[in-house]
């Protein structure tokens, strides 16, 4: 199993090796076929315990046309040994904008 799992982490690496050199748009590449590959390595992530919360609303996502987020991402980067940290960019106005619908709604009781 750990040897599956190098392997795994190693061809994870080349392919985003070879995927940095190609322009996103590149129709020529088989992309959904790299999309199901992903999936797959999530869902063995989540079988070795990271992200179990994700894991529990999202799993299935293999063969499915489900989206995957940031915490995904990065689910599967650490399986991979990366350290992968989220981190939440706030807009300000939107954040006060908020704070101001909250407080009207309270006044309106």
């Amino acid at each position: 199993e750990v040897q599956q799992s190098r392997a795994l982490r190693d061809h994870f690496f080349s392919f985003f090796r070879r995927k940095a050199r190609l322009p996103c748009n590149d129709t020529r590449r088989d992309y959904s076929l790299r999309c199901v590959r992903l999936c797959r390595w999530l869902e063995l992530a989540w079988e070795e315990g990271f992200d179990p919360i994700g894991a529990a609303q999202l799993k299935p996502i293999y063969g499915t046309r489900k989206w995957i987020g940031s915490t995904e991402a990065a689910a599967l980067l650490r399986s991979f040994g990366v350290h992968a940290k989220i981190v939440e960019f706030v807009d300000k106005d939107a954040q006060k904008a908020e704070r101001e619908r909250e407080a009207a709604r309270r006044v309106q009781g």
